[in-house]
Order: C-alpha cells, then sequence, then structure tokens
C-alpha cells in the first residue's frame, strides 16, 4: 500500500517593504494659492488669496473656533505701511488686507509647535519640524534653499516651493541648510515681510 505524499508549504521569513506612513492632514491645509479646508475629502474647499475677509474667517472659525487673538496693525515696519488685520488661530495666522470692497485675504503663515502636533501641512506633507532631507526629496526644479546670511557663521536657511512653476509660492525659514535642518516657519502670500533682512 502507498503512502501518499502530501507536499506541506515551508513557511520562510521573507523581507516585509513597510512604506512610512504619510502624516495625516488636518481640517485646514495650507497651499500656495491659500488655505485647503478637508483636503482630499469629497468636501474640498479653496479659501483662495483675494477671498472677502467675511468668507474666510467664516469658514475657519467653523472648523478652528474663535481666533486666539487679532491684530491690526498700522505703520508695521514688517508689515507695510497699509492697515493690515491679522486674526491668529494657535499656531495659524491669517491676514487681510484693507480695499475700497473691503478687507481681503492677503497671506497665511504658521510658526510655532511642529507638524505633527498641528496637523498643519502641505499637501507634499511638508510642515513645521519637517527636515531639510525632507525638503530635498522634492523636485530641484521646485525649490530653492539657501542661506539667509551667507558668508556668516548664521547657519539659518530660507527656502521657496513654487509646486506648479506659476511662480505662487510658499516660503519658510530653516534652522540651518544641512540635512539636519527643520523647518522654523511657512508662510504664503503677500501682507507682511517674513524674510529678514540682512
Amino acid at each position: 500500500m502507498s503512502v501518499p505524499v502530501v507536499s506541506v508549504p515551508v513557511v520562510t521569513e521573507s523581507e516585509q517593504v513597510i512604506e512610512a506612513e504619510s502624516p495625516e492632514l488636518g481640517a485646514v491645509t495650507l497651499a500656495e494659492n491659500g488655505l485647503l479646508l478637508l483636503a482630499g475629502t469629497a468636501e474640498q474647499l479653496l479659501l483662495p488669496f483675494d477671498s472677502p475677509q467675511e468668507a474666510v474667517m467664516s469658514s475657519l472659525i467653523s472648523f478652528l473656533g474663535q481666533p486666539d487673538r487679532e491684530n491690526i496693525t498700522d505703520g508695521d515696519e514688517s508689515c507695510g505701511s497699509t492697515d493690515l488685520q491679522v486674526f491668529k488661530f494657535d499656531d495659524l495666522e491669517v491676514v487681510f488686507e484693507s480695499y475700497d470692497m473691503g478687507p481681503i485675504f492677503t497671506q497665511w503663515f504658521v510658526s510655532g509647535k511642529n507638524a505633527s502636533e498641528t496637523n498643519l501641512w502641505t499637501l507634499g506633507r511638508i510642515g513645521l519640524g519637517s527636515s531639510i532631507l525632507e525638503l530635498n526629496k522634492i523636485s530641484e526644479s521646485q525649490i530653492l534653499l539657501e542661506e539667509v546670511f551667507p558668508g556668516t557663521n548664521d547657519p539659518a536657511g530660507k527656502f521657496q516651493i513654487d509646486p506648479f512653476g506659476l511662480g505662487m509660492l510658499i516660503n519658510g525659514l530653516t534652522s540651518n541648510t544641512n540635512d539636519q535642518g527643520k523647518i522654523l516657519e511657512m508662510w504664503a502670500g503677500e501682507g507682511c515681510q517674513r524674510f529678514p533682512v540682512s
């Protein structure tokens, strides 16, 4: 009588490719042309620069609650000579400039905690605390990174991201220009001068 031969698969340990998960986007996402609400969902909404203040603030308040503070600048050196209104939602500032038809949205600015805590990222998951190594993964044609004060011992860096080559920029300051440097501040739009003046 023959004994049936059963082939038993041998289980061997194989390498698993573990993909790094992208950080989760928050209710507000940073864009070169304004702010995105509920990015990547069917309800995604862009609050573009030049939008009326009332519409932008109403949308932001519905997601972020009331702003922590409001500041009206008049003659502020970094914000020019025109009257600007700045509203601060924790680490996010939104700037509005007065015009005849009413104030319009002109700039966003983030500083403070790391994006891993605030969920304030770009669609490419660049935010406060991101490293220069992460910045350098962006296509060379879309990013410019340089020292703020070249020829000095100050290691601080500044960058500009031009996601679509249209001259609409996301700007920022970094602690250093080497791979260990971190993003400290980011902004887009016009209004207040955020780059340090050498």
